[in-house]
């Protein structure tokens, strides 16, 4: 019973409201097992279907401006996932980044053009696709908000992607996850590695 108590505290406390899907404050569909997770370390993720929304939460044992900072570093991501095979700069300004990106999913190559801007302050680093320039995507729209979390800090995020290609929904929902699994378990590591220097 105490269990299930602090558990409802925990999800009453991390429950934001939400202004737009990509908006701060975020907030994620999380129960309380998940909240849990969180608690241990976890790393949690899901997918809206309906919506074709992938969603993560992750604690980091580093301040919010090393995570604001793993998260700017948009060079690292190329190793940590699978998809990416390229990553080059276009537009860089100290909050604002236009990335272009090459990734290989399914056999197909893919380039796209995406502008990540910075809110120190929020602690929030929005995306969107550039419409200045020609994509192989359709969508692709998130954000990643920065909680001080205790000692640390704790990560969410939530964003969509649309390839314009019919893909299964299986498919979706696996890319989807995949990908923000190991976007989020590559930022905390680069984090708590640049904290604890």
């Amino acid at each position: 019973m105490k269990r299930t108590l602090t558990a409802i505290i925990a999800l009453a406390a991390s429950s934001i409201s939400l202004a737009g899907p990509y908006d701060p404050p975020v907030q994620l569909p999380m129960g309380a097992e998940q909240v849990e997770a969180l608690a241990r370390r976890e790393l949690v993720t899901g997918f809206d279907k309906v919506a074709g929304v992938a969603w993560g939460a992750v604690d980091v044992a580093a301040p919010p401006s090393a995570v604001l900072a793993a998260i700017m570093d948009l060079e690292a991501r190329v190793a940590e996932q699978g998809s990416l095979t390229g990553m080059s700069r276009y537009l860089d300004e100290p909050s604002r980044v236009g990335a272009r990106w090459v990734a290989s999913i399914m056999g197909s190559e893919w380039v796209f053009y995406v502008v990540y801007e910075l809110d120190a302050v929020a602690a929030t680093v929005s995306y969107r696709l550039d419409p200045t320039q020609q994509s192989d995507l359709s969508f692709n729209q998130g954000i990643y908000q920065v909680l001080p979390q205790g000692e640390g800090s704790r990560l969410l995020f939530r964003g969509r992607m649309e390839s314009g290609t019919k893909l299964p929904g299986w498919v979706k929902s696996w890319l989807a996850q995949d990908s923000t699994e190991s976007q989020l378990g590559g930022l905390r590591t680069r984090a708590e590695a640049a904290s604890a220097k």
